[in-house]
């Protein structure tokens, strides 16, 4: 092999990639406008960027902060390579951003996931983040700059990418897609009314379901989530709506109906029994079944929101 034909970095790190953009967004006005406009702020202006931002609730690996008018605008940005990611994550993006608001950090924020475009491909239909951002994006961004400079960092993205590729590579769980496959089975056999699309094989984190309704448009859905650490709960997804949307239409809630909002997403959520996801359907029927009957308690809703 020659030398030329060598990756010039071993191991491109995802914190290697947190502090390229740190630099750049720092260095350059231009790569934070153009990252704003990504995300819909068009006319944005650099106000400040921070790395491995950590409260109770996590770490976001970049903060980002910019001006659009007279508002300030925090945007959260995960970055990954390969890593899997950790239980919702996502969701924690948005509690970190509810903590910014609180913390008067910024007026209004976004979360963004930044990635290989083929891992962004494998992430949940359902994944909270506001937008996402491909490493082949950024790559092209800085091909398209005078410099050596520029050119040696896109070489650096296209070597993460590349890297990423090799190593996101999905290990089947047999017992989470049995648990799926047997869930599917069941819920067609009991619930005419509600659908799901057969499952297809599952790594060890799938611990999520999502489910439709009889006749409900895209943008509607019910998601099952489940942890082993408790705190399941079953929500009826509603995307394009604010909490306000929800108080507004539908009036008081019974207590055990949470209203919730995740950036561009809202939605009612009842707490439900734990669910194994990597045991047996067959010894958690009873459990399922109080799952099925929160499902159909938040089915009603959706006629507010067609």
């Amino acid at each position: 092999m020659h030398l030329d034909d060598l990756p010039v970095v071993l191991a491109v790190q995802e914190r290697d990639i947190d502090l390229l953009i740190l630099e750049e967004l720092h260095a350059t006005p231009a790569f934070a406008a153009w990252w704003a406009a990504l995300l819909g702020l068009s006319g944005a202006t650099f106000d400040g960027a921070w790395h491995s931002v950590s409260n109770a609730d996590g770490e976001t690996d970049v903060l980002l902060r910019v001006h659009v008018g007279q508002e300030r605008i925090g945007v959260l940005i995960e970055n990954k390579i390969a890593a899997c990611e950790q239980h919702e994550q996502d969701v924690r993006y948005h509690r970190r951003g509810a903590q910014g608001l609180k913390d008067a950090w910024f007026d209004r924020y976004l979360t963004c996931i930044v990635a290989p475009q083929t891992y962004l491909a494998g992430l949940a239909d359902d994944s909270r983040y506001d937008a996402r951002v491909p490493y082949e994006s950024i790559a092209a961004w800085f091909a398209e700059q005078p410099g050596a400079r520029a050119t040696w960092r896109c070489r650096v993205m296209h070597e993460a990418v590349t890297q990423g590729r090799r190593s996101y590579v999905k290990v089947v769980s047999e017992a989470v897609t049995a648990f799926h496959r047997d869930y599917h089975a069941y819920l067609c056999r009991t619930q005419p009314t509600l659908r799901m699309v057969p499952p297809t094989e599952k790594g060890a984190r799938g611990h999520w379901v999502i489910v439709q309704a009889q006749g409900w448009p895209p943008g509607l859905w019910l998601n099952h989530h489940m942890s082993s650490k408790g705190g399941d709960h079953v929500d009826l997804g509603l995307k394009g709506f604010t909490q306000s949307d929800i108080s507004s239409r539908v009036g008081e809630l019974p207590s055990d109906i949470i209203p919730l909002t995740s950036g561009k997403q809202a939605g009612l959520s009842i707490r439900v029994p734990t669910i194994d996801f990597k045991g047996s359907v067959a010894a958690q029927i009873d459990a399922l079944d109080e799952v099925f009957a929160a499902m159909l308690r938040l089915v009603p809703y959706a006629r507010y929101f067609v």
